[in-house]
């Protein structure tokens, strides 16, 4: 009986995903799920723990913010534009970041378009913002404050690599980890989001590499 449960709930989320924006996978009973609120807002669950993602911005900041299920604020990454550097709450810290990259995901896009970016960030980065041990809520609010896009999921997959490649480098030379990292390959395909009323480009993490 639980087998057939199991099967009809993931047909259920399936079909749901189709018009709500709903990413969900079950990884050994992990469930994972991203849920598209609006054109700045995002739901994740991770083990039934439930995040609100808020982002906001304008020429000279972008503001990330990761509420608990009781709207309170958990962390929050602000992005100085100007500067290039990254404020993070957990570190209570500003740092500098190797790169940057901003995801065309504002406004109308195309319906059936896509478009491919690859999101690189440095170990020391995800340690420096982040720390090194990653919840699914901050390694998407991190991406998110990165590239400038809400509408972002990151497959299990990715998150289990990120967990594992902090565990193996994260001890290493502060050397070592400025000049190597993980390379994020987001795809982007143009949606019709019904929350946000409007077409978006709704990007997936699916691929990563190191450098």
């Amino acid at each position: 009986m639980k087998k057939y449960t199991a099967l009809l709930l993931a047909l259920l989320l399936l079909f749901f995903s189709a018009f709500n924006g709903v990413w969900a996978y079950d990884k050994e009973a992990n469930l994972l799920m991203v849920d598209i609120i609006s054109n700045n807002e995002i739901k994740t669950v991770e083990n039934g723990i439930e995040n609100r993602i808020l982002l906001t911005e304008d020429n000279d900041f972008r503001k990330v913010q990761v509420l608990d299920e009781n709207g309170c604020l958990e962390t929050q990454f602000i992005y100085d534009k100007n500067n290039k550097t990254m404020y993070s709450s957990i570190t209570n810290d500003f740092i500098n970041l190797d790169s940057d990259v901003t995801l065309n995901v504002m406004g109308q896009c195309t319906p059936g378009s896509s478009v491919t970016s690859l999101a690189s960030i440095s170990y020391s980065e995800i340690i420096s913002i982040a720390g090194q041990y990653l919840s699914y809520a901050t390694l998407s609010a991190l991406i998110i404050a990165k590239v400038g896009a809400i509408s972002i999921e990151i497959s299990p997959k990715v998150y289990e690599a990120t967990k594992a490649l902090l565990g193996i480098y994260g001890a290493q030379s502060t050397s070592y980890l400025q000049s190597h990292g993980i390379n994020y390959k987001a795809i982007g395909n143009c949606r019709y989001n019904h929350r946000a009323q409007m077409y978006v480009y709704a990007y997936s993490v699916e691929d990563y590499s190191t450098y």
